[in-house]
């Protein structure tokens, strides 16, 4: 077995992501193949353990240590070749789900995150402004947000959701992976990145960028939400009432430094709800967004179904919540105390 700065680990485990697959309790989806590797170190001493995600050409994505740190591990930012190093080693193969689990969670309760302060400074070195981070309760239009802002001339809307900062800021590679696969968009002076899951790391996205990002809540009618089918699950609805009602709590807990927007007045008054966001972004509204379908570098969405393309803006489904096939999973929404004032906070239905 190696050493890694004098310590030889007891044990290395290693999983490996299959594309395509949504992975629980985080719903960590990828377009490409990941794996994730876990050494266990321990002495007598001094126990840690540290964490490596990397993408499929072996680049780091993210990293995280908890337990008995030695100073070295901080401080080192680089270890190069440590990929083919850890691939060639005697390691134990694991569930995906459970080493995502465990760096996590490990994350969660570590005193810092791996080299934090310097992913944030590579993001910040790669645009002029500031970036957009966009968040809200899945199936609420986060998706159609993006690829509307991904027509505007300044803005470089990023593909596929990236789970970056979810549920804590530790896998910014993605982003930096994202930035430079999608290159060639001259215009652009900041990235917009959106993952539905954002809207529970607020806080921390704005921590992690020490203040410096737009970030936009996006929030939908409950009712429209909880009834809504995944296109590539059309079986079952999508979010359960509960989701909808701990996603959007959670981001209005963080209200002073977010835009709301919520998705009926995107789909119903584009042209103002539109200006509104400029403004908030600090960006010149550009007629390209209202014609976005034409201009917009993410013509395509996992949210929108396989293969499925990019439509014009429509209000089309604003009120499909009303089909009598919905009553009983209504009639649970609005039984819930919670659920019902925040469809009354947001203008939903009259007090």
């Amino acid at each position: 077995m190696f050493k890694l700065f004098g310590f030889r680990p007891e044990k290395i485990l290693k999983a490996e992501l299959t594309t395509g697959a949504v992975y629980s309790p985080f719903q960590y989806f990828s377009d490409y193949p990941e794996t994730i590797f876990q050494l266990v170190f321990s002495d007598g001493n001094i126990a840690f353990d540290l964490f490596f995600h990397f993408d499929h050409n072996g680049h780091v994505l993210g990293k995280t240590a908890i337990g008995d740190i030695p100073e070295k591990f901080w401080t080192h930012h680089s270890i190069p070749k440590l990929y083919s190093v850890l691939q060639r080693s005697n390691s134990t193969e694991e569930s995906f789900n459970n080493l995502l689990r465990r760096m996590h969670f490990a994350a969660g309760n570590s005193a810092k995150l791996w080299e934090q302060a310097e992913e944030r400074d590579r993001l910040k070195s790669m645009f002029s402004a500031q970036p957009i981070v966009i968040g809200g309760c899945g199936r609420s239009g986060t998706s159609l947000l993006l690829s509307i802002l991904g027509a505007h001339p300044s803005i470089l809307a990023l593909q596929t959701e990236t789970y970056a900062f979810y549920p804590r800021p530790l896998r910014s590679g993605k982003i930096r992976n994202q930035i430079q696969h999608q290159a060639g968009k001259e215009t652009a002076r900041r990235w917009c990145e959106k993952t539905p899951k954002n809207v529970l790391a607020f806080d921390q996205i704005n921590t992690f960028f020490d203040g410096q990002v737009k970030i936009i809540h996006v929030v939908r009618d409950g009712r429209s939400v909880v009834t809504s089918h995944h296109p590539n699950h059309i079986q079952k609805y999508w979010v359960p009432v509960d989701r909808w009602i701990k996603d959007v709590e959670e981001g209005l807990k963080f209200k002073d430094q977010t835009h709301i927007v919520r998705y009926e007045d995107l789909v119903t008054d584009p042209p103002m709800t539109l200006e509104k966001i400029c403004r908030f972004i600090r960006e010149p509204f550009d007629a390209k967004m209202l014609d976005f379908q034409k201009h917009t570098t993410v013509k395509h969405n996992i949210a929108w179904g396989a293969g499925a393309s990019v439509r014009p803006i429509s209000a089309e489904h604003v009120q499909k919540w009303q089909a009598p096939e919905h009553a009983e999973v209504i009639s649970e929404l609005m039984a819930n105390e919670k659920a019902v004032n925040l469809l009354e906070k947001f203008g939903y239905i009259q007090d």
